[in-house]
């Protein structure tokens, strides 16, 4: 029966050397598809199991095959590193999706009221005022987005140097200060109204009250012009 042999075999070892290089250019790529970091880690985690079980079935080196085991043993090291940095970048992006889905969401969530009331045409003090309660609960939401743009800078360094880790949050801070900037600017806007609209109120109200006050000297001028005086009324009596 033919023994199996104790001596490392070389072709594995050099896909495992292949493996533990197209890891690290992976990790070091800009322009690296995310997807690829957990199939990857899974690839190597693989190869490392299966380098250390030939090391285990060599025994115990000697001669030429001491300097293999070891360049062996420290390739997997370096491969166990590198699959635990992937693991770790795959996690990040996981987690880099949801909060970019969330933010997507909380950005539609605002947007909604926004444009509904942009899109407005003249509407009343009662309208506005409603408008108003409506924009300004739906700005709380914002305290939300201003949290996530926060989370994505923070796993985008996880990510790093992942470019299109960077770019979304570019995009997700520019759309978050617009959307502020733009609750900002209506609530002003509605608050203009509602105040132009109580100040015109009052003025109203104040040229109505002075209308009724000429109304009723005028009305006691006439009552005063058309009553005969007393020595008129004697007249007209001695006449009679």
């Amino acid at each position: 029966m033919r023994r199996p042999s104790s001596r490392p075999s070389y072709r594995f070892f050099n896909r495992l050397t292949r493996l533990v290089t197209e890891a690290d250019e992976l990790l070091r790529d800009s322009d690296a598809v995310p997807g690829q970091y957990e199939p990857t880690a899974r690839e190597l985690n693989s190869e490392v199991e299966l380098a250390r079980k030939v090391i285990n079935d060599a025994g115990v080196a000697a001669g030429p095959q001491v300097e293999a085991i070891e360049s062996l043993e420290t390739t997997i090291q370096a491969a166990q590193q590198l699959a635990n940095g992937l693991e770790e970048r795959a996690q990040a992006w996981r987690e880099f999706v949801v909060v970019r889905d969330e933010t997507d969401a909380t950005l539609g969530k605002l947007r909604t009221p926004l444009e509904r009331v942009l899109e407005k045409p003249k509407r009343s003090a009662s309208e506005a005022s409603d408008d108003m309660k409506e924009i300004r609960d739906a700005s709380h939401d914002i305290q939300i987005l201003n949290a996530n743009v926060a989370n994505l800078q923070r796993l985008s360094e996880a990510l790093n140097p992942l470019e299109s880790a960077y770019a979304e949050v570019r995009f997700a801070d520019v759309d978050t200060e617009q959307t502020q900037k733009q609750y900002d600017e209506l609530l002003n806007e509605l608050a203009t109204e509602l105040e132009d609209d109580r100040v015109l109120g009052e003025s109203a109200e104040l040229i109505a009250k002075e209308i009724e006050e000429i109304r009723a000297v005028l009305d006691q001028k006439n009552s005063l012009t058309t009553r005969p005086s007393s020595r008129e009324s004697h007249n007209i009596k001695f006449l009679h």
